[in-house]
């Protein structure tokens, strides 16, 4: 089955650009699709944290991956607000295709559960 991988550049783009919620050896375990939900993502969540500091702690990625095609987004600081916004990303990643970034729908795969718009359905 294919990796669930993302690109390393885009990887280390999102590092570069969210340094203090991804570690330095933090990998990604999703594939490119889900790279705009993620800056995104991540782009609201830094503005929030960074809006309502100390009030609010800094949200550390432990684990970002796909799991029964969506995507999982697991973390340390933060509050309700971040879970929130957290949440929606993760519900939205159903029907991102997690390999373009296209619309997709949930399908089943070799038994495996995926996010896939038309063009990579096989």
């Amino acid at each position: 089955f294919p990796s669930h991988d993302i690109n390393e550049d885009l990887g280390k783009k999102l590092k570069n650009k969210y340094p203090l919620i991804f570690p330095e050896n933090f990998w990604f375990e999703c594939n490119d699709g889900w790279y705009v939900l993620l800056d995104t993502t991540c782009h609201k969540i830094q503005t929030y944290i960074d809006d309502h500091a100390p009030k609010v702690e800094q949200v550390e990625a432990t684990q970002i991956k796909e799991k029964f095609g969506a995507l999982r987004f697991y973390h340390n600081g933060g509050d309700d607000f971040v879970d929130k916004m957290i949440m929606e990303a993760e519900h939205a990643s159903s029907a991102i295709c997690e390999i373009c970034g296209e619309p997709g729908k949930l399908i089943n795969i070799r038994s495996w559960i995926c996010c896939r718009c038309p063009a990579h359905q096989t």
